[in-house]
């Protein structure tokens, strides 16, 4: 009976040992656990502050391209093609061309090393005044399609009469037809005028265009709901 004792509380005695040791184990993982965790949290909160305090590296092509574009701003505004010697971004022909078509100036086109931007540059300027003397025919020798188009599309938004159009063939005639129906569409405000444009992108924002245009009931001038937030009537055009 007493060996039976004996080897009971021996039993107790190494349980409990055991425990104590898992205990011990169990605390020194947590403490590992606990140190990597706040040394993980240093070691961002260097990399952070370290990441705020670093100074922003500028690209040197970030530099040359701002610079480049004061001097476009100045080469234009003080027609001075001088600034155009100085590009390091951008060809010299395309600041001349940029220089002359925002200055009208046939005699910098004439700088342009490259024929075609040259001639592009000359028509674009020749262009303008054609459309403030709303010569057609001029308008429709031009050989630089950009300039041609322009000028096309400017010379048709300043007429009304779709009989303008009879002279004009093929999709020359539709632009000039396409233009002259959005002028229509906006002295009416009529969606329904926008249908008869045969451009879907023309005809999609004479329609949105128009869809944004604030109703006028009575066509004072003032719309339905400016009349309504200062009290008068939107029906009456006396009353506004």
């Amino acid at each position: 009976m007493s060996i039976i004792l004996k080897l009971k509380s021996k039993k107790i005695i190494l349980s409990h040992f055991l425990i104590m040791i898992d205990s011990k184990k169990i605390k020194i993982i947590l403490a590992i656990l606990i140190c990597l965790f706040l040394i993980g949290n240093v070691i961002v909160a260097i990399l952070l502050y370290n990441q705020v305090k670093k100074p922003k590296i500028v690209l040197k092509s970030e530099t040359k391209y701002a610079d480049d574009v004061k001097r476009l701003q100045n080469a234009v505004e003080q027609k001075n093609v001088n600034y155009c010697d100085q590009m390091t971004s951008m060809k010299k022909d395309d600041c001349l061309y940029i220089v002359g078509t925002n200055n009208n100036d046939l005699a910098i086109c004439n700088l342009i090393s490259d024929t075609a931007q040259a001639k592009k540059c000359s028509e674009i300027i020749a262009s303008h005044q054609i459309i403030i003397n709303q010569d057609l025919q001029k308008c429709l020798a031009l050989t630089i399609e950009e300039a041609k188009a322009d000028c096309l599309t400017e010379i048709f938004r300043q007429q009304n009469d779709l009989n303008y159009c009879t002279q004009l063939e093929n999709n020359i005639k539709t632009l000039c037809e396409d233009i002259i129906y959005t002028n229509l569409a906006f002295s009416a405000k009529d969606q329904t005028i926008c249908d008869k444009i045969l451009s879907a992108d023309k005809k999609i924002n004479c329609q949105s265009a128009i869809a944004a245009i604030p109703k006028d009931s009575d066509n004072d001038g003032v719309p339905d709901y400016l009349e309504r937030a200062y009290g008068t009537n939107p029906f009456d055009p006396q009353s506004k």
